[in-house]
């Protein structure tokens, strides 16, 4: 008769022994992560805008992050990093440690850009969380006070008789591909690292065409040192009732208005976006923001909407980024 034994075998012990010792090798890293969480933040948190000083997003992003600091007890830093259609930003963003320290703007340009980039240096919905949709705002499309043409309709057929003759200068050459797709028109395109400098040629004639987010060209429209042609949205806007809208000409043409959101590097642990995405959220429920936000010209209607919304944007504006590229095959690289 055959009796079974209880005892291990010394190989079955050694085994036993090393997945306890391992066991205990993690608990110190799961307390240190837990600590991080729970002490988060413990020191200033950097805010990467890959776009050059003197735009839109430095004021928007002093608003909200002045409230949400005072909801983390700590403070923001803004941090300008342009470069290469936003990729330089962008990609160190992308790079970030993964502790909440370093979150960053993303948004529209991005989405076109990474379209027309052959070489990928991020992805969008692979390399980041959102924390927040902040705001948008329209663009206009302008001319310099010299050009031959002082409406839509009027480019369209200077361009239709003088192929390649205008000179479009701006961060994103997707706002002109997109007309020039919609009429056949011909144009050269002249890249630029940010609206800022594209805006100082088209003043001095330098080049023809730019786009910009209206709140930067009003003073400039209203200077007169700039002319409007159309607002490059499915409306107008209140700030130039008179300008008309993109899709009175061209009713395919959609929106192509700024949209900004906060995002982090993936891999945050949860704690730590939870608190982000609570100081975000609190700081844009507040009246006294959304009225800063639309004092400097943004819509808020897009502020904390979710994380879906901002998935299927970025998909949305990817698509026809990729509509267009169809057509002309205008890489930037």
């Amino acid at each position: 008769m055959t009796q079974n034994s209880d005892k291990s075998s010394p190989s079955q012990v050694r085994d036993q022994r090393r997945k306890f010792m391992s066991s205990l090798a993690v608990l110190p890293l799961l307390a240190a992560t837990e600590a991080r969480s729970q002490a988060f933040p413990a020191r200033p948190i950097r805010v990467i805008i890959p776009f050059p000083p003197g735009g839109i997003y430095y004021p928007m992003l002093k608003v909200v992050t002045d409230r949400a600091a005072s909801q983390l007890k700590t403070t923001f830093v803004l941090e300008h990093r342009p470069g290469a259609g936003t990729v330089v930003g962008t990609a160190e963003l992308a790079k970030a440690s993964p502790d909440g320290y370093t979150i960053g703007v993303l948004g529209h340009v991005q989405a076109l850009n990474s379209e027309y980039s052959r070489v990928k240096a991020f992805d969008l919905l692979r390399d980041f969380s959102n924390v927040a949709a902040i705001a948008e705002m329209p663009t206009v499309l302008v001319t310099h006070v010299g050009a031959a043409f002082k409406t839509l309709g009027d480019m369209v057929k200077f361009a239709a008789t003088n192929p390649g003759r205008i000179n479009y200068g701006a961060a994103t050459s997707h706002p002109m591909d997109l007309l020039s797709v919609l009429s056949n028109l011909e144009y050269t395109n002249v890249p630029y690292k940010g609206q800022p400098e594209a805006m100082a040629d088209l003043v001095e004639g330098r080049i023809d065409l730019s786009v910009g987010p209206v709140t930067n060209l009003l003073p400039l429209i209203r200077a007169g040192r700039v002319v409007p042609l159309a607002v490059l949205s499915n409306r107008r806007t209140p700030l130039l009732p008179g300008v008309p809208a993109v899709t009175e000409t061209f009713p395919d043409y959609g929106d192509s208005s700024v949209w900004v959101t906060v995002a982090a590097p993936k891999g945050i642990p949860e704690p730590v976006m939870q608190q982000l995405r609570a100081a975000f959220s609190q700081a844009l429920n507040q009246e006294a923001v959304r009225k800063e936000l639309a004092d400097l010209g943004f819509d808020t209607a897009f502020a904390n909407a979710p994380s879906q919304e901002v998935t299927a944007r970025i998909t949305g504006e990817a698509a026809r980024a990729r509509r267009v590229l169809a057509k002309t095959g205008r890489y930037t690289n």
